[in-house]
């Protein structure tokens, strides 16, 4: 039987492959990153400014595309229901929001983490 390029045979190199996929440790994993776009993948904030949307398993991110101009920011045609969860990613803890008919008002924390764009973690996300 032929010889691998590193010395090993064709049958040495077959179970080298075996013992490396049944070991949880080196097994190549199935990661799942991707996300998908919500029902609108855009919309804009009572100022104008705009934000994208994408979805992953059961949340909703909203990246909002510009440093808001204040602390308190409404995006257009997004209710949530009582309980739903609001977080921006890189800041501890949730942000507090209330619905004012079907717009949602944000309050954004103190200090913005970095300074191009914004993504708001929403769970569960909107129906």
């Amino acid at each position: 039987m032929p010889n691998c390029a590193r010395g090993f045979s064709w049958s040495d190199s077959a179970r080298f492959k075996a013992v490396r996929l049944n070991n949880p440790f080196t097994a190549p994993r199935k990661i799942d990153r991707a996300t998908t776009p919500w029902v609108r993948s855009e919309g804009k904030t009572r100022d104008g400014e705009s934000i994208r949307f994408t979805q992953k398993t059961d949340a909703l991110y909203a990246i909002l595309l510009a440093k808001p101009n204040t602390r308190e920011i409404s995006i257009e045609s997004l209710h949530l229901k009582d309980g739903t969860q609001v977080q921006m990613l890189g800041v501890n803890g949730n942000l507090s929001w209330t619905a004012n008919g079907e717009n949602l008002t944000l309050t954004l924390p103190n200090e913005l983490p970095g300074d191009y764009a914004y993504a708001l973690k929403i769970l569960p996300q909107p129906v």
